[in-house]
């Protein structure tokens, strides 16, 4: 029985994830006519998050307000539509919405607008009767994704815009019969107190301009939240029983008041807003100091404990990016339903740390729809999976680019249009592969310590090197560049840079050949022998015994490598120690570990994953001090010396 109750669980939650995911959100918009847009042509904005870039001034911010459905009739202005100044300019400007939601949250925006009928367009598929009423009125109610499409137009010298349909019906869930003032209706009553929606009785006939469907719109484009870095005037407001925010969150202080009764859920509130700004110990709501039935928030940067609400700032003498913070982590903690929210360069009222943190809490809310425009590349890299839209400045007018989501490549597009690298985000514009974890860190210690450390290229161990011996090398090649260059945000690879060890002469050459010069090999047998140093192995071999009182000299580790070095030089014992055949032949890694062992009597162990690394440093250290070359391939200009 547990484990039925259990399966039922477990499918109600799964049902209602699929559920959340259908609800409302804003699919597209054309923009016509305002200010720098032409004519966008139609944008499409997924669920989740959604990233606008661009540099300054080239239509970002008037891009968001048409997307708010905050604009104003302001026709675009140019040399297309304006050839000569006496030309008249069309008057009216115009944005095209589509929006979706499911039948369970159409059904809430039915009951939102209040008593008396609603009409629905018939369907065209049905013949228009009572007995097929209950059918059209499920159809609609239980319908798993319902699109609405409706545009505002705004005309020169009106601040906002009016709402109309240039489709037939808005609701695009099914055609319908259209043209005329006999249009086929479906009557529907709505009974408040049992919230119950019906279909009445009754054959309608009736103007498009009654089609719900508008209205509908209208009510869901009232849910699109848009928060910019101008100071909100949030700190005071009158008491009310109301629990969703207003658009344009002027009712903060009555919904806050309304939560901070549900401890548990408040408590969990305030804590997401200390993740953003660690300062703040607690947010409260109190009667307003000048009475008048009107409530004040106030942000305490003492310890709540203390009580001493008297120390609590209100929220009006606090930073320009507190109020935004509070009113979006409200929507994003408290709405039960998903919601659009656009938010207008986060970076410029919130510093870099809290702008992360603050994408990070949104993140893991989930949920809603955020469209978030900015030229900040630390959230630019913290939202490196959305969808893309760059917005460029071209022949006098804006012109907007769509990506899915953010490769490399777009990522290196959008950066570069706000001046940045990829290498301002995540430290490095390309990537070096070799052949493990040692030689990286060995390779990257000794960049550093002859003073040429590669500040924009990542040096990296492959996962597995013998891939690249066997005869798939092409699929292996194929697998880092998709790594590399391909859906995930990864600096491109310059090549491939590996050890000789195990492989023959033939092996080299194909993995050559077949890799196009993507991968090469050291001109040595290994990392190692670029190492064998008599000076640098002497001050490591006393930096690691010197716990143990174990101290060698430079002459006797020269010495052992002249008596020992041969024997490790596979197939070459004739080779000399220190000559270049020795060096270019000789088992480096083998020949530390037997000299660390014979000169320390078996008590100091060479470890190739910590040691190697910092022999390369004082290598580098080393030769510096002589004025000499390691001769361990550098990396100059993108390019590795075999």
């Amino acid at each position: 029985m547990a484990a039925t109750r259990a399966a039922a669980y477990t499918w109600a939650l799964l049902h209602r994830s699929r559920e959340i995911q259908k609800e409302m959100r804003l699919e597209s918009i054309r923009v016509r006519n305002y200010r720098s847009y032409g004519d966008s042509g139609i944008l499409r904005f997924s669920p989740g998050f959604n990233l606008i870039v661009g540099s300054n001034n080239v239509g970002k911010t008037s891009l968001l307000l048409c997307i708010s459905a905050k604009f104003g009739g302001e026709p675009q202005k140019s040399v297309l539509t304006l050839p000569v100044p006496e030309e008249p300019l069309n008057p009216i400007s115009r944005v095209d919405y589509t929006l979706s939601a499911s039948g369970t949250e159409f059904r809430r925006v039915v009951l939102s607008a209040g008593n008396g009928p609603r009409y629905f367009p018939w369907p065209a598929d049905t013949q228009h009767n009572n007995e097929a009423a209950p059918h059209v009125l499920s159809r609609i109610l239980d319908a798993e994704n319902i699109r609405f499409s409706i545009t505002a137009s705004a005309r020169q010298g009106l601040p906002a815009p009016e709402w109309r349909q240039e489709t037939y019906p808005a609701m695009q869930l099914y055609s319908a019969v259209s043209g005329n003032s006999t249009n086929p209706m479906l009557v529907v009553k709505v009974d408040l107190p049992t919230k119950s929606i019906s279909h009445l009785n009754q054959r309608t006939a009736a103007e498009p301009s009654s089609d719900f469907g508008l209205t509908a719109a209208q009510i869901l484009m009232g849910r699109v939240y848009r928060f910019n870095a101008e100071r909100l005037a949030l700190g005071s407001g009158t008491y009310g029983t109301n629990t969703e925010l207003a658009s344009d969150a002027q009712n903060l202080p009555e919904v806050l008041n309304i939560l901070q009764n549900n401890h548990v859920r408040f408590r969990e509130y305030c804590d997401l807003v200390r993740e953003v700004f660690p300062t703040i110990r607690n947010v409260s709501v109190k009667p307003h100091p000048q009475g008048g039935g009107r409530a004040e928030i106030l942000v305490w940067q003492v310890d709540p404990a203390l009580q001493r609400d008297d120390l609590a700032m209100p929220l009006l003498h606090c930073g320009t990016g507190v109020g935004q913070v509070l009113a979006m982590l409200y929507v994003a903690k408290t709405s039960d339903q998903p919601r659009s929210i656009i938010i207008d360069e986060p970076g410029s009222f919130l510093h870099p740390g809290a702008a992360r943190a603050l994408i990070g809490i949104l993140k893991r809310l989930g949920k809603h729809q955020y469209i978030v425009a900015t030229h900040s590349p630390e959230i630019i890299s913290e939202l490196s999976d959305a969808s893309l839209t760059i917005v460029r400045w071209e022949d006098s007018e804006s012109r907007v680019e769509q990506f899915p989501r953010t490769t490399s490549d777009v990522a290196g597009a959008a950066l570069s249009e706000i001046g940045a690298k990829l290498s301002d985000v995540f430290g490095f514009d390309n990537v070096l592969w070799v052949e493990g974890q040692s030689d990286a860190l060995a390779l990257k210690a000794m960049l550093e310590s002859i003073g040429k450390p590669q500040r924009r290229t990542a040096i990296l161990p492959v996962r597995d090197t013998g891939s690249f011996r066997r005869r798939i090398i092409a699929e292996v090649l194929y697998l880092y560049r998709t790594l590399s260059m391909g859906d995930a945000l990864v600096p491109p690879a310059v090549l491939f840079l590996f050890d000789r060890e195990g492989r023959t002469e033939r092996e080299i050459e194909d993995a050559i050949r077949e890799s196009k010069g993507m991968v090469r090999f050291l001109s040595r047998r290994m990392f190692e022998n670029y190492l064998l140093n008599p000076e640098a192995i002497a001050r490591l071999f006393n930096e690691v015994g010197a716990e143990h009182g174990l101290r060698t000299t430079v002459a006797d580790v020269e010495e052992w490598l002249r008596v020992n070095g041969g024997r490790h030089c596979k197939g070459q014992p004739e080779a000399e120690a220190f000559s270049e055949q020795w060096l270019q032949l000789v088992d480096g890694a083998t020949l530390l570990e037997n000299l660390f062992q014979d000169l320390s009597g078996a008590k100091l162990e060479y470890r190739k994953t910590t040691h190697t690394p910092r022999l390369a440093v004082l290598l580098g250290e080393v030769d510096a001090n002589a004025g000499k070359d390691s001769g361990i391939p550098v990396l100059v200009g993108g390019s590795v010396p075999a």
